[in-house]
């Protein structure tokens, strides 16, 4: 049988915790660093803070504003997109360069790097799908456009996934890149009090769906009726 090698010179059987093709070993607790952080070691946590800010709390906020603002005011289409675009956008963007840049790898040697472009592309499609629905909504139409079912799955998977990519990143990448310890034990709590939050803020939401509906309803017989 052959031996696995991995980043820190550890084969597999040293090996005491494994994140998808990373492999972190007792030695890499023994060697860590406890100075002062590097500048590439500011950047990885920047890149930490701002894209937990960006995937984790501005675009919940922007979908629970969905989900709970339409049927109390027109405006919350512009509150959503404000949310979504002006404030998570910067701050995505910002956190996948800095987290490039921090890392000094040029290709995707993991699953969390993989992961990480894949949900930087997805967040356009969703920025895109949600302005195609916004400037092309038909009017008058009996039925909802299959669009807007999709923009609201794929925003549920980005913020879904992105649980998993955060998790990853301070079980895992932070230990392989920064050799500075592990991560407080306040940032898992932080994790897991907000994995199940917020899938239940979001379902209590749910309850608003039958006013949103009639709603609807009542403004597509109105329009029928004018034209």
């Amino acid at each position: 049988m052959t031996a696995r090698y991995f980043p820190d010179g550890a084969t597999l059987a040293d090996n005491m915790e494994c994140g998808d093709t990373i492999c972190i070993s007792p030695v890499s607790f023994a060697s860590s660093n406890t100075g002062p952080l590097t500048s590439p070691q500011k950047m990885l946590v920047a890149h930490g803070i701002l894209t937990v800010l960006g995937y984790l709390l501005f675009m919940p906020i922007g979908i629970l504003v969905g989900r709970y603002f339409r049927t109390v005011s027109p405006a919350w289409r512009t509150g959503h997109i404000i949310v979504q675009v002006a404030i998570a956008g910067p701050m995505i963007i910002a956190g996948v360069a800095l987290g490039i840049a921090g890392s000094g790898e040029a290709h995707l040697r993991d699953l969390h790097k993989k992961w990480g472009v894949a949900l930087f592309v997805l967040y356009f499609v969703q920025c895109a799908l949600g302005a195609i629905i916004t400037l092309f909504h038909p009017r008058g139409r009996a039925r909802r456009p299959i669009q807007n079912y999709f923009h609201v799955l794929l925003g549920l998977f980005i913020v879904g996934a992105s649980f998993y990519q955060v998790r990853t990143g301070f079980k895992y990448e932070w230990l392989y890149h920064a050799h500075h310890g592990r991560i407080s034990n306040a940032a898992q709590i932080v994790w897991y009090v907000w994995v199940v939050l917020l899938p239940v803020l979001y379902l209590a939401g749910l309850s608003l769906l039958p006013k949103q509906f009639s709603q609807e309803r009542a403004k597509r017989e109105k329009m029928l009726q004018k034209s």
